[in-house]
């Protein structure tokens, strides 16, 4: 409430009446000035001296401003405060406290007592100092009333009891202006309750006019004021809606006029149009007597709280149906019996005609098929459960339409989805609700329910039920899926473990056996479950504890270390090597629980191991073997042609020439044994055919028995149903040869030498329990001896180069290393049968080659001493070789070009401008090889022929040793025979 000042609370104009009568009657001037901010409220009787010389002038008014402060500041409620004025005159304040509040006060002054003559002389300096007119000033001077002090307490008692009255007006005043203030509030409250009440709220003649309608009340229907002001409220629009309503209210409002209470529950459509639920009731209201005065009509929209009603209600069928649901779901760990009992819940808790489950659940299928459903016996399934349906285009947009979408599609009434097809025809459905359900495992499936019985639409609150029905459904489909896999792979687990080679044993921390694997069982047929381990039972008896760390690993489980040892046990059939690894089985709290005990057989892997080290030292001794023979050869090159030069201008009689043909025979000799070499290491350059091993090898029968001798017999054992096999019949040669002479130095006088053939078939199962053997076709050839036999040491190293168990100068050790390197390059095995007097059995295994018989390439018979006068470019990178060949091929008669390089090679037949006849180069070289050196110079001069030369072999003229068609080779050393030979033929082949 805001302060008020005494204009605010009394008519001024009455108050300047009472002080123009007071000047009238007194002649005393008299003025009430606002104390709040000095304004002058009324005023009478002022004299010319203050308002037109003392007030009027900026200095002097401080003083009277000064005067009028000194009064204010010390006045008394009821009393009178006299002061006299710098200016000479008297003033007298009283104050007019209203509701202890000081708001102004009623001044007496401009006045002179009685006996106090003025100072005329001060007035003048005054008129002098403010610039007054000095007349003038005198003149007003001189209308200043003089009272005597009786006459001015007289008047100044009246004007105490003056000011009392005036406060007491204002203060009347003032109590009423808050009391309607108050009034206003109450009211302005009132509307704002009335209006912005939460409830409908109207007020009612008793005859049921309407008098007030609140906002809310209005608002809800969308009506003004005058739609309803003044009318009968049933006819009003909150009632309109309703014919039957409106009679209901007619008739109840002379019920609330008798004083009786209205109440019942309406339906009201409001401004949207949605239905409402108004809980409503009429009051009469009475006054102090109790009369019924007018009526009150009130109304609550309990809209929500009857939607909260009904959807508790609904959730509360959603649960109860979600817990039979789960119920059903929980009830086992089979699949099809889960399944089964929750399509029969869903049957009864949407009252549908059938429910199934569709697998899979993919358009993209070929068919798919009903693996589960339940029905009333009216509606039986239109299919045979689990039969495989074809996938036709009506239902492969069912399942697609169910894939695209996330929640349950209808189909039917109430949907954009027809019903179509022969889906439908089948079903005799009128309504179809379906939804994919999504397993981690596995394809998605389709549950489904359908009507027949009548066209159905379904509610969301039921769309929202068989969501959630589908969800659990997929958690549960993933737990019953994986829970099956978990069981297949368990029963694959045990069939592995009851299949694999080693033995598996399952142990408690209380060192008893919990289960075992068929293999444990089989090898050690006394252990049960529930006794001691392995470790214990046999391994450990009698108690060697201290020697063993598995026994101690098994004790001492916790340590959660895995532990590894070797034994050896006398088994049937020999002792057996065994590999035990015990490894602990952790909770998943990290303790130990258990632990796995493996035991594999390590015999044969022993066997095996000690087998692939001697593999892999024969590897490494044929790359050395080979990598010494191709640097021999050259130099063996330089030797034989020079001697052989020689020889040709040397007389026999010549003493030099006997140790010259002795220095010829030894190189040829040092050829031979590098020929060898080659052969162990597979670097020897062949030419292999497709051939039967029976013709060649009785093709050699003569040459063998002069080999062997006449005290060896020599049997011949062939298989005349043998299959061919492909590869160089001079490495057969080499082969027989070769063995025959090592088992006949096998035998001590008369003897025996048995040489076979067989055709061969080695399989799988045989292959796995015989080390060193390849499951495929093959061709044996067999040579056995009777004679003295190899201990297994010897054995170990037959096939070494050098390695030889004769005499001094007896052997050069090369000849069964030259067999396992040809048998190894025509990819075959070899496996030798021998003990210490019992004589000895080579057997060598060829690939049997499918076809029967192959073109023998062409050959031109060329004499040994054929010369010629074309043209040869001769390319060596090594210049003793590149002279020696250079100087033969001209005693042959041949025109040479020589170049040590390819590039070099390239510039002279650039350069050359006849033609070039033959090119006889070096395979391996630098910048390129022979062929891509070859291919190089035909653009520069066609018709041009090639001869290689090489010491070893190399796959830029042959793949592992095995020359091509078409390909002209000549293996280092050679003699200047060979080579005239060799380049003969290579100038007179067929391009």
């Amino acid at each position: 409430m805001k302060d008020y000042g005494l204009s605010d609370l009394l008519d001024l104009a009455i108050i300047q009446k009472m002080a123009d009568a007071h000047y009238r009657a007194a002649g005393m001037p008299i003025g009430i000035i606002d104390a709040i901010d000095g304004s002058v409220l009324v005023g009478s009787g002022w004299q010319d001296i203050c308002v037109k010389f003392h007030r009027a002038n900026p200095l002097s008014l401080d003083r009277c401003r000064e005067s009028d402060n000194y009064i204010k500041d010390r006045l008394v409620q009821g009393e009178a405060c006299h002061y006299k004025c710098q200016n000479g005159l008297w003033d007298i304040g009283v104050p007019v406290v209203v509701a202890g509040r000081h708001l102004a006060t009623l001044f007496l002054g401009q006045f002179f007592y009685e006996g106090e003559s003025p100072d005329r002389e001060s007035f003048i300096r005054q008129a002098h100092e403010f610039d007054f007119d000095v007349n003038d000033y005198l003149a007003a001077l001189d209308r200043v009333p003089v009272f005597s002090r009786e006459k001015v307490d007289t008047i100044l008692e009246y004007d105490k009891a003056l000011v009392a009255f005036i406060a007491d007006l204002a203060e009347h005043a003032l109590f009423k202006i808050k009391a309607d203030e108050k009034i206003r509030e109450s009211e302005r409250k009132f509307r704002a309750v009335f209006d912005q009440a939460y409830q409908f709220i109207g007020l009612l003649s008793i005859d049921g006019k309407v008098l007030e309608a609140n906002r809310t009340a209005l608002a809800f229907v969308g009506a003004e004021e005058t739609d309803a002001i003044g009318r009968p409220f049933w006819e009003t629009p909150w009632w309109t809606h309703s014919p039957e309503l409106q009679e209901k209210i007619r008739l109840a409002v002379p019920a609330a006029a008798k004083g009786e209470l209205i109440r019942f529950e309406a339906s009201h459509p409001t401004v949207d149009g949605d239905p409402h639920y108004v809980d409503f009731s009429l009051k009469p209201v009475e006054d102090e007597t109790g009369r019924v005065i007018m009526l009150m009509a009130e109304g609550r929209d309990i809209t929500e709280r009857k939607r909260t009603e009904k959807d508790r209600l609904a959730n509360l069928r959603f649960f109860e149906s979600m817990a039979r649901v789960n119920r059903a779901m929980q009830g086992a760990n089979d699949l099809d019996q889960v399944m089964g009992d929750v399509l029969h819940e869903m049957l009864s808790i949407f009252d549908c005609d059938r429910a199934w489950l569709l697998y899979p659940c993919d358009p993209e299928a070929a068919s798919w098929k009903v693996p589960m459903e339940r029905t009333r016996p009216e509606y039986p399934g239109a299919f045979e459960l689990g039969v495989e349906v074809t996938m036709d285009p009506d239902a492969a947009n069912h399942l697609q339409t169910a894939l695209a979408a996330s929640g349950p599609v209808t189909f039917g009434p109430g949907s954009d989805q027809p019903l179509l097809g022969d889906v439908m025809d089948r079903f005799q459905h009128k309504s179809q609700i379906l939804m994919a359900v999504y397993p981690k495992v596995d394809k998605p499936w389709l549950l489904g329910m359908h009507q027949c019985s009548y066209a159905r639409v379904w509610t969301q609150e039921e769309k929202r039920l068989f969501q959630e029905i589908c969800r659990r459904l997929g958690d549960t489909l993933n737990s019953l899926l994986m829970y099956r896999d978990l069981r297949k792979s368990e029963a694959k687990t045990h069939s592995i473990l009851n299949h694999i080679g080693i033995g598996v044993a399952l142990i408690s921390q209380r060192m008893e056996i919990l289960e075992l694997n068929r293999r444990m069982r089989e090898w050690f047929p006394a252990i049960d479950p529930g006794q001691r381990p392995i470790c214990y039972q046999v391994f450990n008896d009698p108690p060697r504890q201290e020697l063993c760390d598995h026994c101690l690993t098994c004790k001492t489980l916790q340590d959660g270390l895995v532990r590894e040892t070797t034994t050896q046990m006398l088994r049937p059939g020999g002792t057996r090597s065994y590999r035990i690894v015990s490894s602990p089985i952790f909770n998943p709290s990290g303790q130990v629980t258990a632990a796995i005990e493996m035991v594999e057989d390590i015999t044969d892997k022993i066997s095996l191991e000690s087998q692939l080290r001697q593999a892999q030292k024969m590897e490494s001794v044929g790359r050395l073997a080979g990598g010494i023979a191709h640097d021999f050869n050259n130099m063996l090159g330089v030797i034989i042609g020079h001697t052989e030069l020689a020889l040709g201008q040397m007389d026999p009689t010549q003493p030099f020439f006997t140790p010259m043909q002795g220095i010829q025979n030894a190189a040829l000799r040092s050829a031979d044994l590098t020929r060898q070499l080659l052969a162990f290491a597979r670097k020897q350059i062949v030419a292999p055919r497709v051939l039967d091993l029976n013709q060649i090898v009785e093709g050699m029968l003569k040459m063998l028995r002069r080999l062997i001798g006449e005290d060896i017999d020599l049997v011949w054992l062939p298989d005349p149903d043998l299959w061919p096999t492909r590869m160089d019949p001079s490495q057969i040669d080499q082969i027989l040869a070769n063995l025959c002479v090592n088992a006949r130095d096998a035998i001590a006088g008369v003897g025996k030498i048995t040489i076979e053939t067989h055709a061969v078939t080695f399989d799988e199962a045989y292959c796995a329990n015989h080390a060193g053997f390849v499951p495929s076709d093959f061709v044996m050839l067999a040579v056995s001896d009777n004679g003295f036999g190899m201990d297994k040491e010897t054995l170990e190293k037959i096939f070494e180069p050098f390695f030889t168990t004769k005499g001094m100068g007896k052997g050069t050790g090369l000849g069964l290393a030259t067999v396992y390197g040809v048998v190894k390059q025509n990819n075959g095995f070899i496996n030798v049968y021998s003990e210490p007097k019992q004589g000895s059995t080579f057997k060598i295994y060829l690939p049997r080659h499918a076809a029967k018989s192959e073109k023998a390439r062409k050959k031109t018979q060329v004499a040994p001493d054929a010369q010629g006068n074309e043209t040869i470019l001769l390319v060596e990178d090594e210049i003793s070789i590149l002279e020696i060949v250079r100087l033969m091929l001209e005693k042959l008669g041949y025109r040479i070009l020589v170049a040590s390089t390819p590039s070099e090679a390239i510039t002279v037949a650039e350069e050359h401008a006849d033609d070039i006849h033959l090119l006889l180069t070096d395979v391996v070289m630098p910048e390129m090889n022979g062929r891509e050196l070859a291919q190089a110079l035909i653009s520069l001069c066609p018709g041009l022929r090639s001869l290689f030369m090489s010491g070893y072999t190399s796959n830029a003229i042959a793949h592992h040793g095995v020359l091509g068609d078409g390909i002209n080779f000549i293996q280092k050393p050679f003699s200047m025979q060979n080579l005239a030979a060799k380049v003969r033929e290579a100038l007179d082949s067929e391009i």
